[in-house]
């Protein structure tokens, strides 16, 4: 959140949250006098663009409840088959995820 008001400070004119279960993203929308949106929706998006159907790859097991519904939400349950967690937390990333998705 701090960031989003120091990015309005600068004088953005969007700000986007790195986020895929798009946590904070309806608090921040609140707060912001321009838009913001997260990697979550746009992504469900482009994996419909492009496939008939997609399954999401996630951090951790508890997130993919949240997607799952934020892919309700924004209208893509038709085209959701299912999602995987592969047990390693976001900041942990840069170790070892490749070979495990």
């Amino acid at each position: 959140m701090k960031e989003i008001v120091k990015a309005q400070a600068e004088g953005f004119d969007t700000r986007i949250s790195a986020c895929l279960d798009e946590t904070g993203l309806d608090a921040a929308c609140t707060m912001a006098a321009k838009p913001v949106t997260a990697i979550g929706e746009p992504s469900f998006h482009a994996a419909s663009l492009v496939a008939h159907s997609f399954c999401v790859v996630t951090t951790l097991s508890r997130l993919a409840s949240v997607i799952e519904d934020n892919i309700r939400r924004y209208g893509f349950a038709n085209r959701f088959r299912c999602s995987y967690a592969i047990s390693i937390p976001a900041l942990a990333l840069e170790t070892g995820a490749f070979e495990k998705i």
